[in-house]
């Protein structure tokens, strides 16, 4: 019985690890991507309304929200 316990303990431990490993990467991931879009914006006149500043403003707006929703998605209804 206590064998089953510690099993399953670690079985937790190890799952929660691993979650917790993939939302650090997938954070590290948002940030590298919004640094390459901000240096885009960067690089263009600021009162530039050409297609590329429109399209790199774009990309950082998508970015920016794409954590929340991938928060939203992994996060059961009855906690929201």
């Amino acid at each position: 019985m206590a064998l089953q316990m510690t099993k399953a303990k670690i079985a937790a431990n190890v799952k929660k690890s691993y979650f917790e490993l993939e939302q650090s990467r997938q954070l590290s991931q948002t940030t590298q991507e919004m640094g390459s879009s901000m240096a885009v914006l960067m690089n263009v006149s600021t009162n530039s309304e050409s297609l590329e500043v429109k399209a790199a403003r774009a990309q950082v707006e998508l970015r920016c929200f794409r954590p929340i929703l991938r928060i939203v998605r992994h996060t059961p209804a009855w906690t929201l």
